[in-house]
């Protein structure tokens, strides 16, 4: 964990405890060392910032570049490891990226909707966290963020972490899309399961 991180995780839970009433569970779940993939369900723009708070180790987070647009807004997310995607480009230079911080025993955290659900329903996952944890060989840590309604001060947050799924269980043994589909249905199916949202995870 850099210092700057290190910094911004103090200062911002310290708002956190004045703003918002939020609760972690299933720290035990978080490995005290080693390369995965954090992948979690998303509701608000807040989501790093909860599952940072939870973890004891920072995690890596890819942004939108759109986000990086203003150039002090840019400096600091660089600052606290975060990597733009230009979604929908095809940008392997940032695949690469994550998968070698992964390969380097980082936590990579990624958000495998692609966008936030407004009702929080649970959408159809893209293939990044798969093909990410395919290239890297990387078992994955799933996470729910809860709350009821849209995000306002002193509401009322459960962030829930999963147990690691493992790579092999992934069924990533060949290179067709069908099996980044698969994988990335296994993840997002754990995570429903976080967000005891079951009979919707079997509906896909």
């Amino acid at each position: 964990m850099t210092l700057f991180y290190r910094l911004a995780r103090r200062v911002t839970i310290f708002l956190r405890w004045i703003l918002f009433r939020v609760s972690f569970e299933g720290l035990e779940n978080i490995p005290a060392s080693g390369g995965y993939l954090v992948a979690c369900n998303h509701r608000c723009f807040l989501d790093p910032v909860f599952l940072a708070h939870g973890c004891p180790r920072q995690i890596y987070f890819m942004a939108k570049a759109e986000l990086f647009r203003n150039p002090m807004a840019a400096r600091l997310m660089h600052a606290l490891g975060v990597f733009a995607v230009d979604r929908g480009a095809g940008d392997t230079a940032v695949i690469d990226h994550a998968v070698e911080l992964v390969r380097q025993g980082r936590l990579l955290g990624i958000f495998p909707e692609g966008t936030r659900s407004r009702d929080g329903k649970p959408l159809r996952p893209k293939s990044g966290a798969a093909l990410i944890a395919k290239l890297s060989q990387a078992d994955v840590i799933p996470c729910a963020i809860l709350f009821e309604g849209r995000m306002k001060l002193w509401k009322r947050v459960r962030v829930k972490y999963g147990p690691p799924i493992p790579f092999e269980e992934l069924g990533l043994t060949d290179d067709g899309a069908a099996s980044l589909r698969r994988a990335s249905k296994e993840i997002m199916g754990r995570i429903v399961a976080l967000m005891e949202l079951e009979d919707e995870a079997n509906e896909g």
